[in-house]
């Protein structure tokens, strides 16, 4: 609310600017620079509080009790770790006393490595006890900060659970194209890893910069590059930057004066 009131305001006071005379608006230029800036600036903190989604009355945050269940779905492909699984999910529902309540949100949950959790795929709906955790920090000074990781993915809970802690339900909840666009990644991967050395330490790279996939990368590898300030290299993949160039290529060959020339068509 404040942060509208005061965009409001500058909003106002720059279009006032509008209605002086030619020689006086000339004198105030700063200061309709100063208001553009600020105006600027709280669009963007305006935003960034609306995606924020623990601002949303829907968060599933705000209706948890010690009692609670929660309906999830996973959202992605399970992800194999050395001594569990991890998975991200999204929450459908809360359930308290009997009372379903629709709620919103994403959580980050561990599965026991076992035969019932190794069966986990995408679109799987589960029913899980409310054991979850906020997502904090190591305390380490300079240590990656994966609570503000976690804030940027809208990722504030995780849970870690065993096979008592949840229960498997037939529906799925699907999406075709999500679905097809995780099997081209699965089928990268596996020939990825099929003609690179894993223990050579370059299969994550090779991931990473080729389709942007990322879980595999060493932490340390990946604090290693951002010390050094070229951690883009990894942040943007290939695939991202293929996309980019098709897109500015069928950009540039529509304008007139550029489509015959031949830099545009190398």
């Amino acid at each position: 609310l404040y942060i509208v009131i005061c965009a409001a305001c500058c909003i106002t006071a720059f279009g006032l600017l509008y209605l002086l005379p030619v020689h006086i608006r000339f004198r105030l230029q700063t200061m309709q620079g100063v208001l553009l800036m600020m105006i600027i600036g709280l669009a963007a903190l305006f935003f960034t509080w609306n995606k924020d989604i623990r601002h949303n009355a829907d968060w599933y945050g705000h209706k948890l009790s010690s009692e609670s269940s929660l309906l999830v779905s996973i959202t992605a492909p399970v992800i194999k770790k050395s001594s569990s699984l991890k998975a991200t999910a999204e929450v459908k529902a809360i359930y308290t006393d009997g009372k379903c309540t629709p709620v919103n949100g994403k959580l980050l949950l561990y599965f026991s490595a076992d035969s019932i959790a190794g069966n986990l795929q995408y679109g799987n709906c589960l029913l899980i006890r409310n054991t979850l955790q906020s997502i904090r920090n190591s305390g380490n000074p300079g240590a990656f900060n994966y609570e503000r990781y976690g804030a940027f993915q809208q990722l504030y809970h995780t849970a870690f659970l065993r096979s008592t802690d949840w229960v498997l339900l037939e529906e799925k909840r699907i999406n075709l194209f999500r679905q097809c666009i995780f099997y081209l990644q699965s089928k990268t991967i596996q020939i990825i890893r099929k003609y690179i050395d894993a223990g050579s330490g370059i299969t994550s790279i090779a991931e990473a910069l080729l389709i942007g996939y990322k879980e595999d990368l060493d932490r340390d590898l990946v604090q290693a590059y951002s010390n050094a300030g070229v951690v883009h290299i990894i942040a943007i993949s290939g695939l991202h930057l293929g996309l980019i160039y098709v897109m500015l290529v069928w950009l540039f060959g529509r304008i007139p004066w550029i489509k015959k020339q031949k830099c545009v068509h190398v």
